[in-house]
């Protein structure tokens, strides 16, 4: 009779063998991106990162925005997907973070059914306000607020998004007020401010440094241990008398549980190759004031759940709360 470790050693082999050729398999057809943002920054970022991945995998890439409902509708379409790693979820700390605490209820698990499997970018945010706003630095600002703020507006991509708790922490922080209008896409917050019905946002460094030199837009503060280099003459949230003030959102992958961990391991390297890139760095990294990080999911995963308690106790103390 044979040894019974003699008679699984081919399984063995079968198992440890069978993850790198998965990997190698992978993708064996269309990849699909799915985010909540169409026509902002996070869009135009996924597309160039879309075409270097199409080019490293020999199959299509292509980008499904889903927007609304702070990203519920989009991670909630890749939690019912097929896990083969062929739909990928791209989000925020939204959904990797903020929504078990915004909502009584979603339609997917976020602990269960979707694999955080790399965060992509860290992204210092910064107070932008319209051109005209006759203010020209933060103490200015917060004058003019305490004067006239129930009266003036900031714009978000909807309540529980980073732009709207980023903006919170900012008026408790500065003991002033500001009325919150709430956009789905982009383009239509940005025409508004430009028209002037809202007079500020917390957002990027690529709006200040599109829109500033036409006069459109103005960064006041910033958030990073440092200035930005694309904007030397932006102080830090420190610098203008917030050093305990922090609006940093994050761009990160999950995929559908139950995608072989060889396939999110390549999705990880993947990007995490295209965004290391130096000639991607200079191209849309900087310009668009984006840190890389590509962590690993290990790594993610621990950030995430490192984040979770302390944004808890912020969303209690903001009193925000949605309903499905």
């Amino acid at each position: 009779m044979r040894n019974p470790i003699t008679r699984l050693a081919p399984l063995a082999m079968a198992a440890a063998f069978a993850a790198p050729v998965m990997a190698q398999d992978y993708p064996s057809g269309p990849v699909t991106l799915i985010h909540a943002y169409p026509g902002g920054p996070m869009d135009a970022v996924m597309h160039v990162v879309a075409e270097h991945l199409s080019d490293r995998w020999g199959q299509p890439v292509v980008i499904d925005t889903r927007p609304g409902a702070n990203e519920i509708i989009a991670a909630d379409t890749v939690a019912k997907a097929d896990p083969d790693g062929q739909t990928i979820f791209v989000g925020s700390e939204s959904s990797f973070i903020y929504n078990p605490y915004l909502y009584d209820s979603l339609p997917y698990d976020p602990d269960h059914d979707l694999i955080p499997v790399s965060q992509l970018f860290d992204i210092p945010f910064g107070l932008l306000i319209r051109g005209d706003l006759p203010v020209q630095n933060v103490a200015e600002f917060v004058a003019l607020m305490q004067q006239e703020g129930p009266s003036r507006s900031y714009g978000s991509f909807g309540v529980g998004n980073i732009m709207n708790v980023g903006m919170e922490q900012f008026l408790q922080a500065a003991g002033i007020e500001m009325r919150h209008v709430p956009y789905r896409v982009a383009g239509q917050l940005m025409q508004d401010m430009f028209g002037g019905t809202i007079d500020a946002v917390v957002s990027s460094s690529i709006m200040a440094v599109r829109f500033g030199p036409t006069g459109q837009m103005r960064m006041l503060m910033i958030d990073g241990d440092n200035r930005q280099p694309i904007l030397p003459d932006v102080p830090t949230f420190a610098e203008a008398g917030f050093p305990d003030l922090h609006i940093r959102p994050i761009i990160g992958l999950a995929v559908p549980a139950g995608t072989p961990e060889a396939v999110q391991a390549e999705i990880q390297q993947a990007f995490a190759e295209v965004i290391n890139d130096p000639a991607f760095v200079q191209e849309v990294v900087g310009p668009n004031g984006y840190e890389v990080v590509a962590s690993s999911p290990a790594e993610f995963q621990a950030m995430i759940a490192e984040q979770r308690p302390r944004m808890q106790q912020l969303i209690a103390d903001l009193d925000i709360h949605l309903e499905q």
